[in-house]
């Protein structure tokens, strides 16, 4: 697998995973972040 770089604005913060879970993953599979948080078995 080839090397890359990727070009991003220096002036924005890193995205938080948890945002991308609940914008983008949680939404997709239906499901709310208190009900990911009892699957899981974790505390929201």
């Amino acid at each position: 697998m080839g090397e890359y770089f990727v070009k991003r604005p220096l002036k924005r913060p890193p995205v938080h995973p948890g945002e991308i879970l609940r914008e983008d993953v949680l939404p997709a599979l239906g499901m709310s972040v208190s009900e990911a948080a009892r699957r899981l078995g974790i505390s929201r």
